[in-house]
């Protein structure tokens, strides 16, 4: 029995950003709604179980992507083949394609340029097509400068993979910052910023 339904409003997408609304509603309006729409969008998810965590696809944008760091066995490239499995399946029964994407930092405070680079080799032999890089150490939080070079330097070496810099992205100014420090990324990323004020995005465009 049907318990709850809920009406979303989406804004037409600008960019790489849109807003969502979401309300709930009476489930009989629901039921009358489907029923009157002459254009009934389906959509399936696609879930994976992955011990503590819940890797969901709606077969609309991104797969959602489990955090790393509250795995208890830590095994990054176990959660990477997981949620390629969820892919691919996927796409064997929508014949749609989905890119694996990952966003990574730079990893512990002893963290070595070898390291760094060789995971994300390994990222790329799993079939990881897009890499963010949040340049900071996961110790680091916010407290010191990115260093974004590390995120272009990524993007010389692995020239078939989309890198995406991220991290401190705030103004005009800093954006015109890193994209002059990493010319050779695909694009870059805006986190805190679009919560704190998400008209950065019509600034920077």
């Amino acid at each position: 029995k049907k318990s709850n339904a809920y009406l979303t409003i989406k804004q037409k997408i600008g960019g790489i950003a849109r807003q969502e609304y979401e309300f709930d509603i009476p489930v009989g309006d629901a039921d009358f709604l489907i029923e009157n729409e002459k254009t009934v969008v389906e959509k399936n998810r696609y879930c994976l179980k992955s011990k503590e965590n819940l890797i969901v696809s709606d077969g609309e944008q991104n797969i959602v992507v489990v955090d790393v760091t509250k795995r208890s066995d830590g095994n990054v490239m176990t959660i990477v083949n997981e949620v390629k499995k969820v892919l691919e399946d996927y796409e064997s029964e929508t014949k749609i394609h989905k890119r694996l994407s990952v966003k990574i930092r730079l990893g512990d405070d002893d963290f070595t340029d070898e390291s760094f680079f060789s995971f994300c080799q390994m990222l790329k032999d799993c079939g990881v097509e897009q890499i963010t890089v949040h340049p900071r150490t996961k110790k680091e939080k916010y407290r010191e400068k990115p260093r974004w070079h590390y995120a272009n330097e990524l993007a010389l070496r692995l020239k078939d993979v989309s890198v995406i810099v991220n991290g401190d992205i705030k103004d005009i100014n800093s954006f015109k910052n890193v994209t002059s420090i990493c010319p050779n990324c695909s694009g870059v990323m805006v986190g805190r910023a679009a919560v704190q004020k998400p008209w950065i995005f019509q600034e920077l465009n």
